[in-house]
């Protein structure tokens, strides 16, 4: 199935006239830069620091770590101490996890070139069996990472915030009514995401 313009996905996104207004006032989204194999670890690192953080406070982290090895090699990172990494402001669990990537990719049972080659499932079963690895890691993974168009993060804090708010829903009913608002941006769910993320930024 070929790709679709950008055009053609905001038009099919807009079928939702409420996700249609927010597109309106978000406008284009800023194009992607096509990520490879070789920055999947980095990735996959930078998603960790940001787990349960806000995105202010994940960047401040994410820029003290990355400093401490600044080419960001698999090699390098496995090199670094538990107390470097939690000097930055990262969690024991979390300098553990970064330390267990960095050791995988090192031994070559990590290997984010064949994760590239899965599909979604396959590539969600891979990414669970790592340390640190939850459903909104690896939905971030997925949609930032590896680009796929179809994925919603039912956990994400900033999701469950912007549905509730747009679409008039108790916090406590967000469960009930959640796949039912975004099935119809099925197969856009990633680039809806992306507009939503957008849209909370703005306000």
């Amino acid at each position: 199935m070929p790709a679709l313009s950008a055009l053609s996905i905001r038009t099919a996104l807009s079928r939702d006239p409420i996700l249609a207004r927010i597109i309106a006032e978000v406008g284009p989204l800023p194009r992607k830069t096509p990520a490879s194999a070789s920055a999947d670890f980095a990735a996959a690192c930078r998603i960790i620091v940001g787990q349960q953080l806000s995105a202010k406070a994940a960047s401040t982290i994410w820029t003290r770590v990355i400093a401490l090895a600044p080419a960001w090699e698999p090699a390098a990172v496995a090199e670094l101490t538990e107390q470097q990494l939690c000097a930055c402001g990262l969690s024991r669990n979390k300098a553990s996890f970064i330390r267990g990537l960095a050791s995988g990719v090192t031994a070559g049972t990590l290997d984010f070139f064949a994760i590239r080659r899965m599909d979604d499932v396959q590539a969600s079963t891979a990414l669970s069996a790592l340390n640190g690895f939850g459903p909104w890691s690896i939905e971030m993974f997925l949609m930032f990472s590896l680009d796929r168009p179809d994925l919603f993060s039912r956990g994400d804090a900033g999701l469950r915030r912007a549905i509730c708010l747009l679409y008039s829903v108790a916090k406590d009913e967000y469960e009930h009514h959640v796949e039912g608002i975004t099935a119809p941006w099925r197969p856009y769910r990633s680039h809806a995401c992306r507009y939503l993320w957008a849209w909370l930024d703005q306000q």
